[in-house]
């Protein structure tokens, strides 16, 4: 049976996106290795390898319409699944009626029974 292989992500949304990069660069040390961008070119979210796992600082919005907004609370949790067990588990998740709340080529978003957000994904980060 597929299993899942290990932590593939944790994403933490901030309204001080600048203090946070500030945190963990400045005073851990940490090293990006991926920055992302608005339409005006302003940094959106900043990724750490943290050996197999990424940490992702995204910025929060007060008003976003996004993916990871229909299916907070943040903070979210993403394992890693081989890819070619997407499927299956899309179709554990449902037998045991838990609602996938989002989708993505690579990522299966639902909640945990507590409410939390959780994903399973495939999503290689050195594309």
């Amino acid at each position: 049976m597929p299993h899942i292989t290990a932590i593939h992500h944790i994403a933490l949304k901030y309204k001080n996106l600048k203090q946070a990069i500030h945190f963990y660069e400045d005073i851990f040390g940490l090293v990006r290795y991926k920055t992302h961008y608005d339409q005006i070119n302003e940094v959106r979210s900043c990724w750490y390898k943290m050996g197999h796992c990424i940490l992702m600082l995204e910025r929060y919005e007060n008003n976003e319409q996004t993916l990871t907004n229909t299916i907070a609370p943040w903070p979210l949790l993403a394992f890693t699944i081989a890819k070619c067990d997407k499927e299956m588990w899309r179709n554990k998740l449902v037998q045991h009626n838990i609602t996938i709340t989002a989708e993505t080529n690579y990522t299966i978003y639902f909640k945990d029974p507590t409410g939390y957000a959780v994903a399973l994904s495939h999503y290689d980060a050195d594309q």
